[in-house]
């Protein structure tokens, strides 16, 4: 059915050192307070649907928020959590929490799985990249023996366009020399869904933190896996 399997980067084929949960668990730390795994997880659940959801905004003609406007209606939503406001209860533990440090060094691994995976799908099909990444991503894939599993690797800051603007997936199609129709896109992200489908393209979402789809998003994957390493089973 298909002749091209492309893939997204950050969080499908790579993941990062230390992750997520340890990073926000690591900023209550700084100010005195333990939150559980699980509280971690909601948090960061609530962090990447406000990204989403902002950066959707900004697509569709809001004003563009620079950094320090964008973390602050990130950490908004995250205080609104009720057992986030329970912990921070007073505005001196407040303004600690917004002064703690947001990042942290991580460190790209490749994901658990991701050469089983890239090498038994180069047996039967041409694979792709398309990321939303700074250009220092194509070093990265010579470094960790990704880049030549992949005929064509088409990373935004390279050619000026992100995801989900249709101009990166024009890009790809046109330097891979396929159409959508032949493709499966895999990625994480709900943008990854949205605008590989308006590309023609079928999805794979591996959903890995989200609980569904956000709501402004209509479009729906064919196929929702959890796991990079799942997919050898529905090809």
């Amino acid at each position: 059915m298909y002749k091209v399997i492309v893939f997204d980067i950050g969080d499908t084929l790579i993941g990062y050192e230390p992750d997520s949960i340890t990073v926000i668990t690591r900023r209550f730390d700084n100010i005195g307070i333990k939150i559980t795994a699980e509280e971690a997880a909601k948090i960061n659940q609530t962090m990447e649907l406000g990204i989403a959801k902002q950066i959707y905004r900004e697509i569709n003609g809001a004003e563009r928020l620079d950094d320090a406007a964008f973390i602050e209606c990130i950490d908004r939503q995250i205080l609104a959590l009720p057992f986030v406001r329970a912990k921070i209860n007073t505005a001196e533990l407040e303004k600690a929490f917004k002064n703690a440090p947001i990042r942290e060094k991580q460190n790209k691994i490749v994901k658990p799985n991701a050469h089983m995976v890239l090498q038994e799908l180069k047996k039967k099909y041409r694979l792709g990249v398309i990321s939303n990444y700074s250009a220092s991503m194509l070093d990265y894939l010579h470094e960790a023996d990704l880049a030549d599993y992949f005929e064509t690797i088409v990373i935004s800051e390279i050619v000026g366009f992100e995801k989900p603007d249709p101009k990166i997936y024009e890009c790809f199609l046109q330097q891979m020399g396929c159409a959508a129709k032949d493709c499966l896109y895999v990625g994480d992200h709900p943008f990854d869904v949205m605008g590989a489908k308006r590309a023609g393209m079928d999805v794979v979402w591996l959903n890995q933190i989200y609980n569904d789809m956000p709501e402004y998003i209509h479009e729906r994957p064919d196929y929702i896996l959890r796991d990079i390493g799942e997919l050898i089973s529905i090809l």
